[in-house]
């Protein structure tokens, strides 16, 4: 293992696996928000007694 190798292990690959678990964290946040929206949009029709034929988020 050379230095540069030894130092990005210790330095630099930390931060990036950081840096993905945050777009991860944030991409499941902004799912599980259109999900919510979506269901609540799905309730909110079926108390008021409409249709409701909207698509779920992702399909």
């Amino acid at each position: 293992m050379t230095l540069y190798e030894a130092m990005a292990n210790r330095f630099v690959i930390p931060v990036i696996e950081q840096h993905e678990a945050r777009g991860y964290a944030k991409g499941q946040k902004e799912t599980e928000a259109k999900w919510r929206a979506w269901n609540d949009r799905r309730l909110a029709a079926a108390r008021e007694g409409r249709e409701f034929d909207e698509q779920p988020p992702g399909i």
